[in-house]
């Protein structure tokens, strides 16, 4: 289970603990939670898909470059913004 946190992420939209020390973002978000930025709600749940998608994917030892592929994936599967968007 993942609290979900709104913070300013200078653009990146969602973080994750996972992808956050692969990419040695700062302020890295505990284990346990998901950073989000303040969006249109449709947007915030497509994003907040792919980091949960992203997270566990990582979680279970799969590099960020394949995992963020995958929640792409997912992301774009669940329709809630336009697929143009996404990429």
């Amino acid at each position: 289970m993942y609290k979900i946190k709104i913070k300013d992420l200078n653009n990146f939209g969602g973080m994750n603990h996972y992808a956050a020390k692969e990419l040695k973002f700062k302020p890295a978000p505990q284990r346990n939670e998901i950073f989000l930025e303040k969006d249109k709600p449709r947007f915030m749940e497509s994003t907040l898909i792919h980091e949960l998608t992203e997270a566990e994917l990582m979680k279970r030892g799969m590099r960020y470059k394949t995992a963020h592929k995958k929640a792409i994936d997912a992301e774009i599967a669940a329709g809630l913004v336009p697929k143009k968007i996404i990429i």
